[in-house]
């Protein structure tokens, strides 16, 4: 290596920009949901308390044990909601053809913690600098554009979504 060359992976190194944490990242997009269901709705929608990893190894110890899903949602909802950002390259299309998917473990938390909680599930996943999606169990938004994933499960825009009539979001 001649000694004025460049070393373009050191450099490479030196200007990239640096990652975002993940956890903060998440929190910053459940805490935005809440804020635009609340705007929505007029009524409270908060993150819960420990939501993630935490929330999740601590179930059944004491008042986390009622707190399922990433957001608190008024008495009457009928969803659980599970906020998920980023796993980018986990939802390309293909992976919708993989049971094997983080979209496929998605499911099976947000169901899980769905039954215990007497509602039905819902995930709603933005991906980087895109607009949410949610993904549901049953086709409740007929008039919505939707795409059928695996059969089993409902694919909308939030967008789409947010301005339906309060009966298909309360009982």
């Amino acid at each position: 290596m001649r000694k004025n060359s460049l070393n373009y992976d050191a450099l490479e190194k030196e200007i990239k920009k640096p990652r975002k944490n993940s956890r903060r990242k998440g929190a910053n997009f459940e805490r935005k949901l809440a804020k635009q269901f609340e705007d929505r709705f007029d009524q409270p929608f908060m993150r819960t308390p420990g939501s993630g990893a935490f929330a999740t190894t601590h179930r059944g110890k004491g008042i986390l044990s009622e707190l399922r899903g990433d957001l608190i949602v008024p008495q009457g909802f009928k969803f659980l909601i599970e906020a998920k950002s980023g796993y980018v390259s986990h939802l390309y299309m293909d992976k919708l053809f993989d049971p094997r998917s983080k979209l496929y473990e998605f499911i099976r938390q947000a169901k899980r913690d769905a039954e215990k909680a007497h509602k039905e599930w819902m995930i709603i996943w933005k991906g980087d600098r895109k607009k949410p999606l949610v993904f549901i169990q049953k086709d409740r938004f007929p008039s919505a554009p939707k795409v059928i994933v695996n059969t089993n499960c409902y694919m909308y825009k939030l967008e789409n979504l947010i301005n339906m009539p309060d009966c298909f979001w309360f009982k």
